[in-house]
């Protein structure tokens, strides 16, 4: 079996100056025999003239095997010249050969050099087994060929094969306000004013989605005066990880404003202006439609003159931009340049990029979100996606600011005490349990004691991750009800999309119902499937939850069910869940239905409420 390997690694090789030299009057045979590589000598016929031992002893074969006879182990014709190619020989050996001609006399004759590979090719597979594993993406710049060269991994993780990848577009295809960051890091390593490149930005996929990049490299040899000959590294694809950090500082920061006892236009000012810091954005608008839905009236601006505001202060909602935004309920760019002479509104502000993006209220759009950039650049979908998340966040304060000034006192101070009751008895907890296993941390550190070192750390880790999904699940009751926007199923989705799924916990909801449920019976199987979801969230240690919901002859039936560790059901309400457990069964009981637990210790947990329809 003979099969071409390549593009091969060069391999310490004789000269060619040398070669050329055993062609002269010494006794060419005696001379091939004192060579320490592997050397064979074809005439032009491809018949082998002489071989030393070191070929025979590579090839496993006899010299009366092979002087006199066509040479037949590899295919001649397909080797380059004074280029190394690899073969692979017999059932597990790798040779690589390179070949020279030389002319003696009036004949040219053909040298083979050849050499055994075959742990240097497994060392190889190895190490590529191992980078795909990590799934990073390779990168090597040669400065004297301005080629960069990409493995597998780089070319796919931006959708292309590694035929179709350019290297020389890579600039092009960084995001442009990334750039000049990353070309700074590029040249302080080289300058030697940074030990290696490190750098974060975003990159355009051949499907025009944008994805956040993590490279790191390093300058590998230099010539005589200094200047580098290879730059290598690597990129990680940290899209899921950049945006999470970017959602959650978004969400911290707007719910922060939005829990403050102050003014509705002060709280959508700052609201505003952190928006525009994290999108880097110069100018922003924040419009809600009036009492008789024909205006849209200005609640908060930002980076505007003060001669503009009045212009902007009342505006008509058939203005282009803002009227497709009310009609379409999603997110609208306008380039300046190109839309000028449509929008007013660019005859107004001078700029060059605006995204207009709906605030919806109870399912209807009743405002708009609207951000401007003075440079033009591309406005990518992870902005949208964060942009839409911030309408929403306006729209939940605007929904709160109603509800503070019409809903009951008594109902607003009961659901603050449940909220303190939240925070207490879980994130109090936590970090009160945290901060003792800092202590004994330090107590371990002081005595030396690495293995519990490393314990603690690991239990610090778990803890923080709790942490974090109740922050989540806090920060989600704070959001508007989407049960009434968009029914039974797209609540469940949301809440799954939101909390389970960013907590990293794997989700799958089946909703096998086609009809519209009574507004009622949504309300408490919704309700039911919360309390479900809470207590796997909180308790359980669930690595995946899953929730069903169908029709049985005449029962609408749901079903939550999570992996986690379980509970001992006799003893339910002296276990946290106790709580959870009676409020399903009380919303069970208004709707006439029942609900059955399935549970045992380390067993996980199924909720199955039926109801008649």
């Amino acid at each position: 079996m003979k099969t071409r390997i390549s593009p091969a690694l060069p391999i310490e090789k004789l000269s060619v100056a040398h070669i050329r030299e055993l062609a002269g009057p010494a006794s060419l045979k005696k001379e091939v025999h004192r060579l320490p590589d592997g050397v064979i000598v074809l005439d032009q016929k491809y018949a082998v003239l002489y071989v030393n031992s070191a070929a025979l002893t590579v090839m496993g074969c006899e010299e009366k095997d092979l002087i006199g006879k066509p040479f037949n182990f590899i295919e001649i014709q397909d080797i380059p010249f004074d280029a190394p190619v690899r073969y692979f020989i017999g059932q597990s050996k790798y040779i690589e050969f390179r070949a020279t001609w030389i002319l003696k006399g009036t004949e040219n004759l053909i040298f083979i050099t050849l050499q055994d590979i075959t742990e240097q090719v497994g060392s190889e597979e190895r190490l590529n087994l191992a980078i795909e594993a990590t799934e990073l993406g390779l990168w090597d710049y040669d400065y004297s060929t301005n080629v960069t060269s990409v493995n597998l991994y780089y070319a796919t993780m931006l959708g292309y094969t590694i035929e179709e990848f350019d290297s020389s577009t890579w600039v092009n295809i960084v995001h442009p306000i990334d750039l000049k960051n990353v070309w700074d890091k590029w040249n302080k390593h080289i300058d030697g004013a940074i030990p290696f490149y490190y750098s974060t930005y975003r990159i355009r996929t051949r499907s025009g989605k944008w994805k956040w990049i993590q490279a790191r490299g390093k300058v590998k040899g230099r010539d005589e005066k200094g200047k580098p000959l290879h730059y290598i590294g690597t990129h990680r694809d940290i899209t899921h990880q950049k945006q999470t950090e970017r959602e959650l500082q978004l969400l911290y920061q707007i719910t922060s404003i939005s829990n403050e006892f102050s003014e509705l236009s002060r709280k959508m000012e700052q609201a505003l202006e952190k928006i525009l810091l994290l999108f880097r954005a110069d100018k922003g608008l924040i419009h809600f439609l009036d009492s008789d839905k024909h205006r849209l009236q200005l609640i908060s601006s930002k980076g505007f003159k003060q001669q503009l505001i009045s212009k902007l202060d009342i505006v008509p909602s058939q203005e282009t931009i803002w009227k497709s935004v009310l009609a379409s309920q999603e997110t609208l760019i306008r380039s300046g340049g190109k839309q000028r002479s449509k929008d007013s509104i660019f005859n107004i502000i001078k700029t060059s990029l605006a995204a207009g993006f709906p605030i919806r209220l109870n399912g209807k759009c009743t405002g708009v979100l609207t951000i401007f950039w003075d440079d033009e650049q591309p406005f990518t979908d992870l902005d949208d996606h964060l942009l839409n998340i911030a309408a929403d966040q306006i729209a939940a304060m605007f929904e709160h600011d109603n509800l503070r000034k019409n809903a009951d006192i008594a109902v607003v101070m009961r659901e603050r005490q449940r909220l303190a009751r939240e925070l207490h008895d879980s994130l109090s907890q936590s970090l009160y349990s945290l901060s003792l296993i800092v202590d004994g941390g330090r107590d371990f550190a002081r005595l030396g004691d690495i293995p519990k070192v490393k314990k603690i750390f690991e239990q610090i880790s778990v803890t923080i991750q709790q942490v974090i999904r109740e922050m989540r699940l806090l920060v989600y009751e704070l959001r508007p009800s989407t049960l009434t926007q968009e029914g039974l199923f797209g609540a469940l989705r949301r809440r799954l999309e939101i909390v389970e799924e960013h907590a990293s916990i794997e989700t799958h909801l089946e909703y096998h119902l086609t009809g519209t449920l009574p507004k009622s019976l949504e309300v408490e199987l919704y309700g039911i499937a919360q309390e479900a979801l809470n207590n796997a969230l909180k308790h359980s240690g669930a690595g995946r939850v899953e929730i069903t919901v169908f029709q049985e002859r005449d029962k609408i039936v749901l079903k939550v069910y999570d992996n986690g560790q379980g509970f001992n059901l006799k003893n339910e309400m002296t276990f946290p869940h106790g709580m959870g457990l009676a409020s399903m069964t009380e919303r069970a009981e208004r709707i006439k239905g029942n609900v059955i637990i399935n549970t045992a210790t380390g067993k996980g947990t199924q909720v199955i409420v039926s109801s008649p329809t």
